[in-house]
């Protein structure tokens, strides 16, 4: 995909963990049933230090691209915060049953290093596992297309502290209201996504690998 770094980022090693506490990122808020965090991430309410025409369209400059490959947080990297960040347009939703019967013959999606990652049984078993709330099951099938287009073109990649790679990308939706999408990737399989209509900077944290030009 045109936009990516020409370097491919070692995905297997783990991102080298700053104190994030310590800067602006808060570990002991709650987490869900499937280790993600929820809402309650902190947003920036600084202004934008230039306009999004000023940064080519998408909000990053050459400036932010050159902290790719470093540890921190989106805001002690000095990334914009994703308010200041242009929206893709809405997310088109699935008809539930026929994202389940998708899943289960089983897809592939190629995110921007060229790296074929898998939809299948094994996604399935983790989304839909006993217990979960059945509005959260309902919520991540209606979304499978949004989560695909997610990998393929995320605003941001960052490789969490447990090995796990996430992709970010933010939409707005037909209400004007913005909503992160964010999947997660172990090891060649999308393992979970979810949206966030609150928190929007919460997930920004580990190694920076990837930023949309």
């Amino acid at each position: 995909m045109a936009g990516a770094r020409s370097a491919r980022p070692a995905s297997e090693r783990r991102a080298s963990a700053r104190p994030l506490s310590a800067n602006g990122y808060d570990p002991s808020q709650p987490r869900n049933g499937d280790g993600e965090w929820t809402a309650g991430g902190g947003t920036s309410s600084r202004p934008p230090s230039e306009t999004t025409e000023q940064k080519g369209g998408n909000g990053y400059t050459a400036e932010h691209r050159a902290k790719i490959g470093q540890s921190g947080t989106w805001q002690t990297l000095g990334l914009p915060a994703m308010r200041d960040i242009k929206a893709d347009p809405p997310i088109k939703f699935n008809v539930e049953a026929e994202a389940k019967a998708r899943i289960m013959r089983g897809e592939t999606v190629t995110n921007p290093f060229g790296d074929v990652l898998h939809i299948d049984k094994r996604s399935m078993g983790h989304i839909g596992k006993k217990g979960r709330d059945p509005r959260q099951l309902s919520d991540k099938l209606r979304s499978l297309d949004g989560a695909r287009e997610t990998v393929k073109h995320p605003h941001e990649i960052w490789l969490g502290d447990n090995g796990r790679r996430l992709y970010v990308r933010i939409t707005a939706e037909s209400n004007g209201r913005r909503v992160v999408n964010a999947v997660e990737q172990s090891p060649d399989l999308l393992l979970s996504w979810h949206t966030n209509p609150v928190s929007y900077d919460h997930y920004r944290h580990g190694e920076l690998q990837w930023l949309r030009h």
